[in-house]
């Protein structure tokens, strides 16, 4: 499970990109309900306190990471599903993160959800690369174990 910190082409000063993967024992197209379902999300969203659409494909997020709290708006950039979702979160302070999930069918009963992010802006000389994988990893693995805790329910409740 996971990917390390990219440190590839793309990672330099001004951004910080990470990689993580978990493999979901259940079928794409559940995969997908059950990722994109706004209303299950406080069940496996780690520290969640709201979310909520203010407009066609943009959303105000509200959680707590790292111990800080996070008021962000984010805009859906590109949408493909079942295949992919890509998003752009701002916080307003400068940081941008740009995510790119993908949904790929492994076999009929499983799915890879791979996390793309791409983080820039100013604070980003304050974050720890390892930091922010560790925790869209975490993330990822909770989500694994809400869906597969899942199977046989009905996606949207």
């Amino acid at each position: 499970m996971g990917a390390s910190p990219d440190e590839g082409p793309g990672a330099d000063e001004a951004s910080v990109r990470t990689t993580n993967h978990v493999d979901v024992a259940l079928p794409r197209e559940r995969v997908v309900d059950l990722y994109t379902c706004q209303e299950l999300l406080p069940s496996w969203s780690p520290g969640l306190i709201s979310f909520e659409q203010v407009g066609e494909g943009v959303f105000r997020q509200r959680y707590v990471v790292m111990g800080r709290e996070i008021d962000e708006r984010l805009t859906v950039v590109a949408l493909d599903l079942p295949r992919r979702l890509h998003t752009r979160a701002d916080s307003g302070g400068g940081l941008t993160r740009d995510s790119e999930v993908t949904f790929d069918a492994l076999d009929e009963a499983t799915t890879r959800v791979v996390v793309h992010n791409r983080f820039s802006g100013d604070p980003i000389a304050h974050l720890v690369p390892e930091d922010l994988h560790g925790y869209t990893q975490r993330f990822l693995e909770v989500f694994q174990a809400f869906a597969e805790g899942r199977e046989g329910a009905d996606p949207r409740g």
